[in-house]
């Protein structure tokens, strides 16, 4: 387990330190007049975080930095979710009812990358607040490569590509 703590602090400083990050606020730029959008853990409420939904409507608002919280699956993957604990993000207890810790808690290290993404986010929000039937939508946990993927194919419609 240490090997995985160890592998996951590295990811995050390396990650931390190269990649564009992604946060919510809009702050002004010194040097410049333009404002600058940090989204952080996409655009919530009520898209849950961490979610591809929420992460591309950021970029297309304009975010100039998007900011990944990361944990590890069983199998090692790195997807997207703020929480090694996924019993209040997920709908883990309708799908996995026996999986749970003896704690009753449900944690991502416990499942593997394609049974994480069998999992449906939960939006933060009142469901007949949610746009388009997003309450009935299934958004599946993204793994990190996938969402890397995703941003190299828009990154040429973006006005300012990720550097």
């Amino acid at each position: 387990m240490s090997c995985r703590f160890v592998l996951t602090l590295i990811l995050t400083m390396v990650l931390g330190c190269t990649s564009p990050s992604i946060g919510a606020e809009g702050r002004s730029d010194s040097s410049s007049d333009e404002s600058k959008w940090i989204i952080s853990s996409g655009i919530t409420p009520p898209l849950p975080a961490g979610s591809l939904l929420g992460l591309a409507l950021a970029l297309e608002r304009g975010a100039s930095s998007l900011w990944l919280d990361l944990v590890l699956s069983a199998d090692d993957k790195l997807v997207l979710l703020s929480d090694v604990r996924i019993e209040r993000s997920t709908n883990v207890k309708t799908i996995f009812p026996d999986r749970s810790r003896p704690d009753g808690s449900y944690y991502s290290f416990d499942f593997t990358l394609d049974e994480l993404q069998q999992l449906s986010l939960t939006p933060h929000a009142v469901p007949e607040y949610l746009p388009l039937g997003l309450s009935r939508s299934h958004l599946p946990i993204t793994a990190l490569v996938d969402f890397l993927h995703f941003v190299d194919l828009v990154s040429d419609d973006l006005e300012t590509p990720p550097a």
